[in-house]
């Protein structure tokens, strides 16, 4: 009995595998997060990619950050045109914000 505890005990204690990808992670709130820091990690080049990923991240809030960081970080390697089907992603304010930071030339630093 006290063998079948402590097996028990070990077990719960026992490290699991961390995932590899953002995809594998089933907690909503962590996978956002995930799927943030991988948008942070995209270049001008992989915008397709960048994309599916912020379609991904179900938070509106999580998404407007990484997409905005994003824009505001590459806004000068994207055409206004690329730009903008990033901003259509996003909602409200964030999406104004977006699109004002696209096609104001003094903000693209």
């Amino acid at each position: 009995m006290i063998w079948a505890v402590l097996l028990t005990i070990i077990a719960c204690d026992y490290p699991t595998a961390e995932p590899k990808s953002c995809d594998e992670i089933t907690i909503s709130k962590k996978k956002d997060k995930c799927l943030h820091d991988e948008i942070s990690t995209k270049t001008s080049a992989e915008l397709p990619q960048l994309i599916e990923v912020a379609q991904k991240i179900s938070d509106p809030l999580i998404r407007g950050a990484a997409v905005s960081a994003w824009v505001r970080d590459h806004s000068t390697e994207i055409t206004q045109k690329q730009g903008m089907k990033l901003c259509e992603l996003l909602d409200g304010r964030d999406r104004f914000y977006c699109m004002r930071r696209l096609s104001s030339p003094h903000l693209k630093r």
